[in-house]
């Protein structure tokens, strides 16, 4: 690898550091499925500015997050080894652990100030309590 293409990584797992601790903070358990998932598409959400969807969608929340990912499936597997790396760093840190397939982090109460483009992602994520992984994952392989 390049010098560029190294920086390039750095920063990309950087960046997935900062979003999967978001994401953390606010749901204090989660699975590495579900992990992955919203911190793809979180990521899509705040680098494009834009969802089509608004915070105050009450119905099928999951489903209109993850309809997000139509198209995508390229660029989602391009950016799971960096989510994964991220995950990796965080976890040697001692800031996440890593157990029986769920990410955990202790002590940390609910964000209550999040970015207002990212309220549906938050609401997904907890509507997406009620998803096993496997039908989680099947919904996402349908959307991509």
């Amino acid at each position: 690898m390049t010098k560029l293409e190294l920086e390039q990584e750095a920063i990309i797992v950087s960046r997935y550091c900062e979003i999967i601790s978001n994401i953390m903070e606010y749901s204090l358990e989660l699975s590495l499925v579900k992990l992955y998932t919203f911190s793809f598409l979180y990521n899509k959400t705040v680098s494009n500015n834009w969802n089509p969807y608004r915070g105050n969608n009450t119905n099928d929340v999951v489903y209109k997050c993850l309809s997000s990912l139509a198209g995508a499936f390229d660029e989602f597997c391009q950016n799971i080894p960096f989510i994964i790396r991220a995950l990796d760093i965080l976890c040697q840190s001692k800031r996440l652990k890593v157990s029986d397939n769920y990410v955990k982090r202790s002590g940390i109460s609910k964000k209550s100030a999040y970015l207002s483009i990212l309220t549906i992602i938050y609401k997904a994520i907890d509507e997406s309590r009620h998803f096993t992984d496997r039908q989680f994952l099947k919904e996402v392989m349908r959307n991509v």
